[in-house]
């Protein structure tokens, strides 16, 4: 093990690389900094997504992003949540080794379904989403992205969720609140983040209030080209029910105008209230 900053990298046996017992397949995806493979470990053929990091261009600020992903990732050990396995440095490169999801995001499930999401499925999703969630908030993590993009499904013949991308979460104490920074997704953040006031753990419920709109909808309740009359609508709470809800997934959409105006953040409730504490979640997605 040697470390860079606070991040602790595991080494391969003296003379061997990376890619001496790691095989990268294809391209899976891409962003700033890395692209990410379906990787082999040769020894055991099991298969991975691995992270590859060029360090070449990374500031000082992307190394610290860099160390608190993989410090929050270690910290999560959950079913629906994708997991980091180990992390490796060389010269040029770092390596993130997660678990292969091959279902694809939920976003592209959404996108090519001739129907919207049944009730029954979508609250399987949900409860999926919310368990996954409530592990984070268990364990400190505030996701601050969460969107169809950023779910991942295990397979196309099912309907098991993966949570995935903590490249802007951040670690908060239970009850904290305070200005974490401006982060995420416009048409998913919270109305607190666009107000740049206070907030904590209930941005992670919002966004996910507003994945189960788009799943029993078809399409966001939050939409408009210009960015600041989209945040003018999500701070109103200017948006259309979705109709022939049931009263649980009407409740946890309904947001009173009025009392949002007064309290926005105590309307929203925790993850753990809202599927109980210490269940036993339906992950199978059947």
């Amino acid at each position: 093990m040697f470390s860079i900053g606070k991040l602790c990298f595991c080494t391969m046996p003296e003379n061997l690389r990376f890619c001496d017992r790691y095989a990268l397949k294809e391209e899976l995806g891409k962003g700033a900094f890395s692209i990410v493979y379906r990787c082999v470990d040769t020894e055991t053929n099991n298969e991975y997504a691995a992270k590859v990091i060029r360090k070449e261009k990374m500031s000082k600020r992307d190394l610290m992003k860099l160390e608190s992903e993989a410090r929050i990732c270690r910290k999560l050990d959950h079913p629906n949540i994708v997991k980091l396995h180990r992390v490796f440095g060389e010269s040029k490169f770092h390596y993130f080794l997660f678990d292969l999801v091959t279902g694809g995001e939920l976003f592209d499930d959404l996108v090519t379904r001739v129907d919207n999401y049944t009730e029954e499925l979508a609250a399987k999703c949900l409860y999926q989403m919310l368990d996954s969630v409530k592990h984070c908030h268990l364990m400190g993590v505030i996701h601050r992205d969460l969107k169809p993009e950023n779910i991942l499904l295990e397979s196309k013949e099912n309907k098991v969720i993966k949570l995935a991308d903590f490249g802007l979460a951040v670690e908060a104490l239970e009850g904290e609140y305070k200005w974490f920074g401006l982060a995420g997704t416009p048409n998913y953040m919270a109305p607190e983040v666009l107000e740049m006031k206070p907030y904590g753990r209930p941005v992670d419920l919002w966004a996910c209030g507003v994945i189960l709109y788009i799943m029993l909808g078809g399409y966001q309740p939050f939409y408009h080209t210009d960015e600041r009359k989209l945040n003018t609508l999500i701070k109103s709470g200017d948006y259309e029910a979705v109709v022939h809800s049931s009263l649980f997934l009407s409740s946890f959409l309904t947001m009173s105008k009025k009392k949002q105006q007064e309290n926005a953040v105590d309307q929203r409730s925790s993850s753990t209230s809202v599927i109980g504490p210490s269940k036993k979640a339906n992950r199978t997605g059947k």
